[in-house]
């Protein structure tokens, strides 16, 4: 359709007085808000919908995580579970740790231990004015038990037995010890046991610590 000069004066003429219509331009301004807000709405619902989900994988991924350090932990703690550690026995030149440690079992805990029930044990630590404490792993589980359990026989001794515990748990075993103090907190077979209003409450990790605020 091809316009006259006169309509399409006529258009232009129109188009102005649209265009200078307050109530128009409001109407059409109004529009198009509404047409933005209704696309900003929409980008910020799919924005908060990969939100959530990342969260949701991120919360899978650290619970996964966790169970994965718990379990190495665990694997770790039973390597250990043949060994315990000395404090107290008083460090000697050119000392025989194997005799000093058979000493302390035989002649303070009243046991009948002999060399072949030691696979192998030394000093831990740099050397130093202070006395070093001795990691002990016996060749099976059955003679560390029988010496962790005599251990008692030593109080007021200066020396002191305890598990051979992995980092993580040696944290936890201090952490608690600060929290409910020494006598209310003990180790067995590498879990950490509290006394806890006459109740045992045993933590693998620190987050059981915490949650321990809510019992």
């Amino acid at each position: 359709m091809v316009f006259t000069q006169a309509q399409k004066t006529d258009i232009s003429e129109i188009t102005k007085s649209v265009l200078c219509d307050v109530d128009f331009l409001k109407i059409i301004a109004d529009k198009v808000s509404e047409l933005v807000m209704i696309r900003i709405e929409d980008k910020m619902n799919q924005l908060l919908t990969k939100c959530d989900n990342m969260e949701k994988t991120i919360k899978n991924y650290e619970t996964d995580n966790e169970i994965l350090r718990n379990k190495l932990d665990d694997l770790e703690q039973y390597t250990r579970r043949n060994s315990l550690r000395i404090w107290g026995i008083k460090e000697e030149r050119n000392e025989n740790v194997e005799n000093q440690v058979l000493n302390v079992c035989n002649n303070q805990l009243g046991l009948t231990l002999s060399n072949n029930d030691i696979d192998r044990c030394h000093r831990i630590g740099m050397q130093g004015n202070k006395t070093r404490p001795i990691i002990v792993k016996f060749i099976g589980y059955r003679q560390r038990a029988i010496v962790f359990s005599a251990k008692k026989k030593l109080k007021g001794t200066g020396v002191q037995i305890r598990e051979d515990l992995t980092k993580n748990r040696a944290t936890l075993l201090h952490c608690a010890s600060e929290r409910f103090g020494f006598k209310n907190t003990w180790t067995y077979d590498g879990i950490v046991i509290v006394n806890k209003d006459n109740r045992k409450v045993r933590l693998k990790n620190l987050k059981d610590l915490e949650n321990m605020n809510l019992i």
